[in-house]
């Protein structure tokens, strides 16, 4: 009864609040648009007379049905939640709310954060007044139109993201009512901190363009560029520092929300994933860079040497924001960690980063290396690509697959000789691992899915060759890179699966018949900790026993 009176009054209020917004951001649009015409005595847009008329008649009757409706919706909704009633909690739990209110921050943050990135950008053209800007829209047109979006927007998303803080403040939430807000806290913290890099790499490439010369620099106008990525820059920046200031402020609460943030698995999470993408990229810019350093090595014609200057040079310098913000992340994880009371957890973070970097390392490696293969196979054995090609064609491909390996094969071995480190200092700990253990099911899984793909794919071209479809040297270059693939899907495999193995015959070996764990059992005021612990007892295990100290 009460979810299907909550999906109809929050379905509803959805549905007239996005219609009130189109209506309140049209009708701000034109009395902008007047407003501006009667200061300046320039039209904003050419129409047809009754234009104007017609469309304030129709935002206006928008605006004036849908803004009942939602009031109502939202009243019948808000009285729930006043002092004293007994339903006050169970709506501030509700899924239903929490998923309205998430939606509607995604929503309107996304259209007001660009909004106000198209503006920013248009005010660094204005400033730097280049001759051919982003918008083909006048300007008055243009300015007008993202202000009237940010400002009925934002008003939006100031009072849902309000809404949120208050239901926080007034209990403390679980389930949905609890991560669903924190899941739009960290999608928008990532969408400011992508925004920021991607401003950061263009003016750094703008800078690289202008020492060498090329680029921006010559073909266009380079304050275009500079105004986009200064844009870009300064919004991601309050974007990111918007969203991750309050959820450094959140984790900084002494109550239940300071708590459900620290250990929130969506933070730790977003945390390790900008980790693991750091990683990544790192590699990747600095195996562009190697690979350009080999050809250079091999003369391999990239251009004169200023050209091979700026390409060796260039990518580790684009994804230097990358890896600084890697590293803040990696930082944040271990203070982060420190501040857990229970004991290992610390170690336990460190040991997850490890193994994170080392899959991007092996992911790196192991795909450098098949196509290297694959290429080898190609060239030896006489494949067809090998006569179509211009000579020392293979001098190109060796310096980009050889830089791929070279670099994810020394990340890999980094970080897997730390952990050979720990199992030498800690056996049981770290072979018993959770993060060692998803390591190696994660590569098990991913070799076995490379070998099975490339072995049906080497017998379907080999029976077709058998049955005369292609020829020999066809052959060669269809399975070329197939055969690189089991090779090194199938060596991967070997010694990941007898490490799995090793892991699992020391741990029963060495581990106690019978162990001790520690369990925090919280409950509500109004349940009895002795039935609770009683209905605990009755689905355990056969064997396994629980005691109340104290």
């Amino acid at each position: 009864m009460l979810v299907a009176r909550r999906l109809y009054l929050y379905f509803v209020a959805g549905v007239s609040l996005a219609v009130l917004a189109a209506g309140l951001v049209n009708l701000l649009e034109l009395g902008l648009q007047t407003l501006w015409e009667a200061l300046t005595g320039t039209q904003v847009i050419f129409q047809p007379p009754g234009a104007v008329r017609r469309e304030l008649s129709l935002y206006s009757a928008l605006t004036v049905v849908a803004l009942p409706i939602w009031l109502l919706h939202w009243w019948l909704i808000e009285r729930v939640l006043a002092p004293g009633r007994a339903e006050a909690e169970l709506e501030r739990h509700s899924l239903v709310r929490a998923l309205y209110v998430t939606i509607l921050l995604f929503v309107s943050f996304l259209l007001w954060a660009n909004a106000a990135l198209d503006l920013l950008q248009w005010a660094f053209e204005a400033v730097l007044d280049v001759s051919e800007p982003f918008t083909m829209q006048p300007a008055a047109e243009f300015v007008i139109g993202r202000l009237a979006v940010l400002v009925v927007l934002g008003g939006i998303w100031i009072y849902h993201a309000w809404i949120v803080l208050r239901d926080r403040r007034a209990s403390a939430l679980s389930g949905g009512a609890d991560w669903l807000p924190r899941l739009y806290l960290y999608v928008g913290a990532a969408f400011g901190l992508v925004t920021l890099l991607a401003g950061a790499s263009q003016l750094i490439q703008t800078l690289v363009d202008a020492l060498f010369g090329r680029g921006e620099v010559v073909a266009g106008d380079l304050r275009r560029v500079l105004a986009q990525g200064s844009a870009w820059l300064l919004g991601g920046f309050v974007v990111w520092s918007l969203h991750w200031g309050y959820s450094l402020g959140l984790r900084a609460q002494p109550d239940w929300r300071g708590e459900h943030e620290r250990r929130s698995l969506l933070r730790w999470v977003y945390l390790y994933l900008g980790v693991f993408a750091g990683v990544a990229l790192t590699l990747g810019a600095l195996a562009v860079s190697l690979a350009e350093l080999f050809r250079w090595a091999l003369g391999v014609d990239t251009g004169d040497t200023s050209q091979r200057v700026q390409a060796v040079v260039e990518p580790p310098l684009l994804m230097l924001p990358v890896t600084l913000l890697w590293l803040y992340h990696r930082r944040q994880i271990h203070q982060e960690a420190e501040g857990i009371p229970e004991a290992g957890w610390r170690v336990s973070v460190g040991r997850l980063i490890g193994y994170l970097s080392a899959l991007a390392g092996l992911a790196f490696a192991g795909s450098g290396l098949a196509l290297l293969l694959g290429m080898l196979f190609d060239l030896l054995l006489g494949g067809s690509r090998v006569a179509a090609l211009p000579p020392g064609w293979w001098r190109g491909q060796v310096s980009g697959y050889g830089a791929v390996t070279l670099v994810g094969g020394l990340a890999w071995l980094w970080y897997w000789y730390a952990a050979l480190r720990r199992v030498a200092a800690e056996p049981v700990a770290e072979r018993a691992s959770l993060s060692r253990r998803a390591y190696l099911y994660i590569v098990l899984a991913v070799t076995i899915v490379g070998l099975l793909g490339g072995l049906a794919f080497v017998l379907y071209r080999f029976l077709g060759w058998l049955l005369g479809v292609t020829g020999g040297a066809q052959l060669v270059s269809d399975i070329s890179v197939a055969l690189g693939v089991v090779i090194v899907a199938g060596l991967l495999l070997a010694y990941h699966a007898l490490t799995l193995r090793q892991d699992l015959r020391e741990v029963a070996e060495r581990l106690p018949a019978e162990r001790t764990v520690r369990l925090t059992l919280r409950l509500p005021t109004d349940i009895d900790p002795e039935q609770a612990v009683e209905e605990l007892r009755r689905h355990l295990p056969p064997g396994v026993e629980l005691e109340v100290a104290g």
